[in-house]
């Protein structure tokens, strides 16, 4: 019986490995401080272009899976995970973003991105991850 035991045990842990998060996500390669640079509204298909050099709308995303976003209202400080093949989802504690559906990541380069959020779907936006 104890034998029995241990098996279904030994195959439970290797079909279903922990599911904990590490909270170190160094390698991934959204780590670090990106400014915005361009907006795409998919609805009408303007464009609104940003002076990076300004740097007033930026995000900055550690290592701990934390995040700091910029901009001219204030800063919004949260979490994000990388679910992979390109979706991270994001939470914050003021509720405008929520763990859920997840957001559409893709890397240009070593130095380029695009984000398209999940829901709304109306807008990708582009940013540059600047030397630091």
């Amino acid at each position: 019986m104890k034998k029995g035991f241990l098996i279904i045990a030994l195959i439970y842990t290797v079909l279903f490995p922990c599911s904990c998060d590490t909270l170190n996500f160094e390698g991934d390669r959204i780590i670090g401080t990106w400014f915005l640079e361009k907006r795409i509204d998919t609805l009408d298909n303007s464009v609104k272009e940003f002076d990076v050099s300004e740097m007033k709308y930026k995000v900055t995303f550690f290592t701990n899976g934390k995040f700091e976003h910029i901009d001219e209202k204030g800063s919004i400080n949260g979490e994000w995970r990388n679910k992979g093949n390109g979706l991270y989802t994001f939470s914050n504690d003021g509720g405008l973003l929520h763990w859920g559906d997840a957001s559409i990541v893709e890397f240009i380069g070593d130095s380029a991105m695009s984000f398209s959020p999940p829901l709304w779907n109306s807008y990708i936006e582009y940013y540059v991850k600047l030397n630091e």
